[in-house]
């Protein structure tokens, strides 16, 4: 079973990055325990649509991104299942290129700039922080990860399998596997 695994707030503390992003371009302080909305707009009133996009392109952003606990541990125990699936920009993706090969070296990648429900999953799980992502994968089986819990706008509607960190994903698999 391959585990197609998202890159931004499953793998990466995305958020965390952009509030650093935030707080360093505009000196105004973002407390993530007010986030609720996607876009940030909660947490970042004066940025327009483009301000928003831009952040995950600026070298600030990418500074000051780090891996999320356990997240090493994961892809080092699944490497030869794990397939990583992020979408964006094309010079975002280009950095999230350079960020995983410089953090886990060689392993499976899909990037795009569209829908993730274009790749054919149906072989595997699909673990994304975003409910919306999920409902509309064909992935046999669907977890939704989430540091922050499961009271945001993109994940507040998931009634599936979820976990809170790589630990507990780590059980959820070998249950998974189990079954299988």
């Amino acid at each position: 079973m391959n585990i197609y695994l998202d890159f931004d707030e499953v793998l990466v503390y995305t958020i965390e990055s952009c509030i650093k992003t935030y707080e360093y371009k505009t000196g105004v302080k973002a407390n993530i325990e007010n986030l609720y909305q996607w876009n940030m707009k909660d947490l970042f009133p004066e940025y327009s649509n483009e301000d928003y996009k831009a952040q995950f392109e600026c070298n600030i952003f990418w500074d000051n991104l780090k891996l999320k606990d356990g997240a090493r541990n994961f892809i080092e125990r699944y490497r030869d299942r794990i397939v990583i699936v992020t979408n964006g920009t094309l010079e975002n993706l280009h950095k999230k290129a350079k960020f995983i090969h410089d953090n886990f070296g060689e392993i499976k990648t899909i990037m795009l700039n569209c829908e993730k429900s274009f790749i054919d999953m149906s072989d595997g799980v699909f673990i994304d922080d975003n409910q919306d992502n999920l409902f509309i994968s064909n992935a046999k089986r669907k977890i939704c990860f989430s540091s922050y819990g499961f009271n945001k706008e993109w994940n507040e509607d998931w009634e599936g399998l979820a976990s809170h960190d790589f630990k507990d994903l780590g059980i959820i698999i070998e249950n998974l596997d189990r079954r299988l």
